[in-house]
């Protein structure tokens, strides 16, 4: 699943996505 797949899924934005990616969230 890539980013903005994850992002739709979830309700966020990809901004977000990556930011939980930099916080070693996902």
């Amino acid at each position: 699943m890539n980013q903005s797949e994850f992002a739709k899924l979830h309700g966020v934005s990809r901004k977000t996505v990556t930011q939980w990616k930099a916080r070693g969230w996902l």
